[in-house]
C-alpha cells in the first residue's frame, strides 16, 4: 500500500514544521471548519423550516 502524505502531517510535530506549511496547514484547517459552519446552518434552517410545516399540518 502506497501511503497517502497528506496523513503523514499528523505524525509530524508542529515545532518541527517550516513555518509557511503551519500558515497553509491553519488555513486549510479554517476554510474546513467554515463550510463545516456553513453546513451546519443550512441544516438547522432546514430544521426549522420541517418544524413550521409539521406544525402547520398538525393544527
Amino acid at each position: 500500500m502506497i501511503p497517502n502524505p497528506r496523513f503523514n502531517i499528523a505524525a509530524t510535530q508542529a515545532s518541527d514544521m517550516h513555518p509557511q506549511a503551519k500558515i497553509a496547514l491553519t488555513y486549510e484547517a479554517l476554510v474546513l471548519l467554515g463550510r463545516i459552519d456553513e453546513s451546519i446552518a443550512r441544516i438547522e434552517e432546514a430544521l426549522g423550516e420541517l418544524a413550521e410545516v409539521n406544525r402547520a399540518t398538525s393544527e
